[in-house]
């Protein structure tokens, strides 16, 4: 199949996403957004992370689990991009609280 377009591209993500076929996912919990990465494979940890920051206002959560790697590339991502980050609890090291430094 060939996709012709953005919104042919965003409805077989759609699909996939709807049938389990792709990891990690986004959804809202009392009015905040999240980001779950479980499952997702390190090699797509940084886009989906991007996009996740740069088109939600804040603050958002990201799950990473007990990954230290996982941890270490969503850290490196919201330093580049001049967030701040810090664990939901503290005594929960897999889940963060993204805040936009410049608003």
């Amino acid at each position: 199949m060939l996709l012709q377009s953005y919104e042919d591209y965003s409805s077989i993500l759609g699909t996939l996403h709807k049938e389990g076929v792709l990891f990690g996912t986004t959804y809202s919990e009392h009015g905040m957004k999240i980001l779950d990465l479980h499952g997702t494979a390190h090699v797509n940890v940084e886009i989906r992370v991007i996009n996740f920051i740069l088109m939600n206002e804040g603050p958002l959560k990201i799950i990473t689990g007990d990954s230290y790697v996982m941890r270490q590339i969503v850290f490196t991502i919201l330093q580049q991009h001049e967030f701040e980050y810090y664990p939901e609890f503290h005594t929960n090291y897999g889940a963060f609280i993204v805040h936009d430094k410049t608003k």
